[in-house]
């Protein structure tokens, strides 16, 4: 309990500018205060009047919390008593996120009176450490804690470290990663919070005695340096590709020296990458066996059966519980629907991607009949979808409009909070359909461009708000890009079309030219200088790897869309690709006719049919 008293102190000054004292219960002032504790001593404290008590006395769900206001104005009483320890912090967490908090300032807008357990016991969120992570591995521990706290504050109770990094190095890394993972082990267990760690098998053959030895090897070195250790996910696949008649025994010969470390952690499975044939062994196993080891499957990416279904085939006392990937956007288990070529050419994979209205159908789809959910993460792009996922999964009815109200009010501030959650709400409809006719993308910069006129250098330099200006931005200079060259290649195909007249190599000159006014006459270069200006910003201050060459980003896909910025969004490169092609061929009447293909490259011909799947709205299908 201590550390939540310590969390709401430190918060409230971060944001008030004033350290507020604290003093056993028995030694109240009778000026306002805060009262915390466990509900079974503060029910009870003889300062409050029996009315407060009783309302304080009725029972809680674990993890649960109940807040009220009691008092006369200028003695106010706010009173947090939690069911337990997790319920006291978590009942911190909701008062912060409830008191109106400014530079010497503090309040409530409303008297409060809320009681609320969580509807799912596990909520968690990856942290892994390691190169190819879009944030995390610049981190010191002290931005962990932060982190961690930071979760707990929106009902996080199970942070999930990433096994199988021990041997990798980068240069910004500011401990060696097992150091680093024993040192985000003891931050979750000073608040209080569960640790778990994905444990992928990586061996190619265990049916190989060395290859079981060695791994177990690894895994109890791995348990034995973890000060805390609540679960241990192992993945069927990504990574891995172990067969479920390999994998499950292999797993119950690891369980023991699991618990030899931490006798009361549990172990978990997926069907991760399993085929039909594999997936069958391994309810088979599960069925035939009812191994007593195990503590339940995991459903997540790359698994063929809904979570639904896997509960349905699981042996019931099993658990069940969702690994949610809330971090990308494209060949991903939560891909975006209708999103425009140029977005995906440019945004990428895994970029800034507050996704609200996706996150709350997926959730209210998977959440039901489990234990409730892990969020798998790379860094800081998913910030957003982090605070989603762990609020749905403590209440699935919570408006996602709430959530992101809370989410900007907490951590960019109460003055801009409810522009910044509009903001969020706009850069989701930002990605909905066709980017050249969305009018919504300018209206949601020119929406940032106020908060960032209006903001004070302090709110300037807030790594969340940077992130979705940086957003912002990239989308709308996308779009002025898409516009730009579509109408340079319409230009440059309308040119062509008169090779008749004259004559092929005149034609493909002027289209060259045409199509060189990308470089030469650039659209957007104030959008795009600012997007580079955030990209620096956000790598100074959370070490965001927005780029390969300029950060240390592993790949372009793991985030780094400042390298994308620039990607051609017309066909210029396929157009002077073919140009050369029919520079060489011999005859004027061949060359004539290759260009005569080329400007109606879209036409079939009679009785054809052309479709494009990858763009985004309404397109004809092939129906049988």
């Amino acid at each position: 309990m201590a550390e939540a008293v310590t969390l709401l102190c430190d918060e409230a000054e971060r944001r008030t500018g004033h350290r507020w004292p604290v003093v056993p219960a028995e030694k109240l002032p009778a000026s306002a205060a805060i009262l915390l504790g466990p509900q079974s001593a503060v029910a009870h404290l003889p300062t409050l009047d029996a009315a407060t008590r009783q309302r304080l006395a009725a029972p809680l769900a674990a993890e649960g919390f109940r807040i009220v206001t009691a008092g006369r104005p200028g003695e106010v009483r706010v009173i947090v008593a939690g069911k337990d320890a997790r319920g006291v912090l978590f009942g911190v967490g909701h008062l912060l996120r409830a008191l109106r908090l400014g530079s010497g300032r503090a309040g409530l807008v409303r008297a409060l009176d809320v009681t609320a357990a969580p509807r799912y016991p596990i909520r968690g969120i990856q942290l892994g450490y390691r190169a190819m992570s879009n944030s995390y591995s610049g981190w010191t521990v002290a931005q962990f804690e932060q982190q961690i706290r930071d979760l707990a504050v929106f009902g996080c109770n199970v942070i999930e470290l990433v096994a199988g990094t021990e041997n990798e190095s980068a240069p910004e890394f500011p401990l060696p990663v097992p150091q680093m993972r024993a040192a985000q082990s003891r931050l979750a267990d000073k608040y209080g919070l569960d640790v778990w760690i994905v444990a992928p098998v990586r061996e190619r053959d265990y049916t190989q005695s060395e290859a079981v030895t060695r791994t177990l090897e690894e895994w109890e070195a791995l348990f034995r340096f973890l000060p805390r250790l609540d679960g241990v996910f192992v993945p069927g696949g990504d990574p891995g590709s172990t067969p479920p008649e390999q994998l499950l025994p292999l797993l119950e010969q690891m369980a023991p020296r699991l618990r030899r470390w931490h006798p009361r952690a549990t172990l978990w499975v997926s069907p991760q990458g399993f085929n039909a044939a594999r997936l069958e062994t391994f309810f088979r196993f599960l069925s035939d066996r009812q191994p007593a080891w195990l503590t339940g499957v995991v459903s997540a990416a790359w698994t063929d059966l809904s979570t639904a279904e896997i509960r349905r085939r699981a042996p019931e006392r099993l658990a069940v519980i969702s690994s949610n990937d809330i971090g990308h956007v494209l060949h991903c288990q939560q891909p975006l629907q209708d999103f425009d070529t140029a977005f995906a050419i440019t945004a990428g994979r895994e970029p800034m991607a507050p996704r609200p209205s996706d996150l709350s159908r997926l959730l209210r789809t998977t959440l039901p009949g489990t234990q409730g959910a892990l969020a798998y993460s790379d860094g800081c792009t998913d910030d957003v979808n982090k605070i989603l996922s762990l609020q749905l999964g403590w209440d699935p009815a919570t408006d996602p409009g709430a959530i992101l109200r809370d989410y900007a009010g907490y951590f960019i501030g109460e003055r801009l909070g409810e522009s910044v959650a509009r903001g969020m709400l706009l850069l989701e409809q930002n990605w909905r359909g066709p980017l050249a006719t969305n009018e919504q993308v300018p209206a949601t910069l020119a929406h940032f461009q106020a908060i960032e006129r209006g903001a004070t250098p302090a709110e300037r330099r807030n790594w969340r708000l940077l992130a979705l200006l940086y957003r912002a931005y990239h989308d709308a200079y996308t779009r002025l890009r898409l516009l730009h060259e579509t109408r340079l290649e319409t230009d440059a195909l309308a040119a062509l079309a008169r090779a008749e007249e004259h004559g092929s190599e005149a034609v493909m000159r002027t289209a060259e030219k045409i199509l060189a006014a990308v470089s030469e006459r650039p659209v957007g270069l104030a959008e795009r200088t600012r997007v580079f200006q955030l990209a620096e910003a956000l790598f100074q201050t959370i070490h965001l790897k927005l780029s390969v060459p300029l950060y240390g980003a592993t790949q372009v896909s793991r985030g780094a869309n400042l390298d994308s910025v620039d990607w051609p969004l017309n066909n210029r490169r396929w157009l002077e690709a073919e140009f050369r092609e029919i520079r060489r061929l011999p005859t004027e009447t061949e060359r004539r006719s290759r260009l005569h293909r080329v400007v109606h490259w879209t036409d079939p011909g009679p009785g054809g049919f052309y479709d494009d799947p990858g763009r985004a709205g309404p397109q004809p299908r092939v129906t049988t």
